[in-house]
């Protein structure tokens, strides 16, 4: 990975939000789409990031706000010869694992620039590795 960027961001204010009565979950919804070089040796993937509220305890739901990013990742290997096909599989398993930690910033900085805490987002968890047998076992 080169580079993450934020291209774009929409944020609005939900000005009947009472935060001493609201209590609104929140999810991150995330949607990825992977352009390719000609060259076939470097891509960008861009993220897009929601986050939806779904009803607090009183079963209304009052978010405190809009939110939707857009971020621009660049990727660039040393492998051309790698299939198209391969390297989409592998951007789209792998960029919302590398790219999260520049999600959570970016949510924390914009919501904190409001009158409202910050929010900060939960971390994403890391996929556990496939199960390996010690090379003892391999013939």
């Amino acid at each position: 990975m080169q580079d993450v960027s934020l291209a774009n961001v929409n944020f609005a204010l939900n000005s009947s939000f009472d935060e001493d009565h609201d209590n609104p979950l929140y999810s991150v919804v995330t949607s990825l789409s992977v352009e390719l070089s000609d060259e076939r040796d470097a891509a960008i993937v861009w993220m897009d990031a929601d986050i939806e509220w779904s009803a607090g305890e009183d079963g209304e739901v009052r978010p405190p706000f809009d939110l939707s990013l857009t971020l621009k990742a660049a990727f660039d290997w040393a492998l051309p010869d790698v299939e198209p096909g391969d390297v989409v599989s592998w951007l789209t398993y792998n960029t919302q694992h590398l790219v999260w930690p520049y999600l959570r910033s970016y949510v924390q900085q914009i919501t904190a620039m409001s009158d409202l805490p910050p929010l900060v987002i939960f971390t994403i968890s890391v996929p556990s590795l496939r199960e390996t047998r010690p090379v003892t076992d391999i013939h």
